[in-house]
């Protein structure tokens, strides 16, 4: 769980549903061992118990949380309203809400078999919609200005806002970005495109607030290269090491290596040269 304001690694979780030590000594006493078996669940149940354990860590140390950024997962945040405080927030992803509408776009042209409707439409259209979501923080005028993208692509620019080119200079503007520099036709198409931007248009006190779960994925890679997929590290404590050494490394950076290192042998030398080692430090 990583701050909105700081992307610092706040809370963090970890669940493992093996432990290889177990697994091998069936004996009714098994012999001491560093277990880190704490999940017997399905796995698709550990990210919202991970969430409500980290909601309650963070609240123990007098930080309590009352939004959260994240995807379309209905899951998770149900179960942090049920289970941690039932006013919880949830504030949707950017990138994620712009996909959907991208995967939307491209699901009407596989139905409708739009030929104008090609990549090079669709990604204009996505740039409009994005740039729109991001300048707006009023809900009405964020409203108005995502209902005038389909007549804007139309060549209908009496709707348009101060983001349409078209305003600044009427004689000479052609909509470059579109096939063949030539404004969409068909009635039929315009209508569906007026009914998907009208859908999100609904939602515009919700996007008005929407977040980025960005930092999130740049976190999950620092996880990757440390604890791959293609290596099975759960058997053990490494799993956990690991994902504590990334937390690490996005607070303090890679310096946080050194400073384990420094701390590991101060801790380790002998005691009549500890407190001139620590003055020396």
């Amino acid at each position: 769980m990583i701050g909105a304001s700081t992307g610092k690694v706040l809370a963090y979780a970890v669940r493992c549903k093996k432990c290889k030590q177990c697994d091998q000594d069936t004996s009714k006493d098994p012999s001491s061992h560093d277990c880190r078996k704490n999940w017997t669940g399905s796995s698709k149940s550990m990210e919202p118990d991970m969430a409500v354990n980290m909601l309650h860590n963070l609240k123990d140390k007098g930080f309590h949380v009352k939004n959260l950024v994240m995807d379309n997962d209905a899951t998770t945040i149900s179960k942090a309203r049920s289970n941690f405080d039932q006013n919880i927030q949830k504030f949707s992803d950017f990138n994620h809400t712009k996909k959907n509408f991208t995967n939307k776009l491209y699901q009407m042209k596989k139905d409708k078999k739009y030929s104008l409707l090609g990549a090079k439409t669709i990604k204009h259209l996505t740039k409009l919609f994005a740039y729109v979501v991001k300048s707006n923080k009023d809900p009405v005028k964020l409203k108005n200005n995502l209902q005038s993208i389909p007549c804007h692509v139309f060549g209908d620019h009496s709707k348009c806002d101060e983001w349409c080119k078209y305003k600044e200079n009427p004689e000479v503007y052609r909509p470059k970005n579109l096939p063949y520099s030539r404004y969409l036709t068909g009635d039929q198409l315009l209508q569906d495109l007026t009914l998907l931007f009208g859908t999100f248009a609904k939602v515009s006190e919700k996007l008005i607030q929407i977040g980025s779960t960005q930092n999130n994925e740049s976190f999950n890679r620092t996880v990757a290269t440390k604890n791959p997929k293609t290596h099975f590290y759960s058997g053990s404590e490494s799993t956990a090491f690991r994902v504590a050494s990334a937390v690490a490394q996005r607070n303090d950076g890679v310096g946080f290596i050194s400073k384990v290192c420094k701390c590991q042998w101060i801790i380790h030398v002998p005691y009549v040269i500890l407190d001139r080692i620590i003055y020396d430090i």
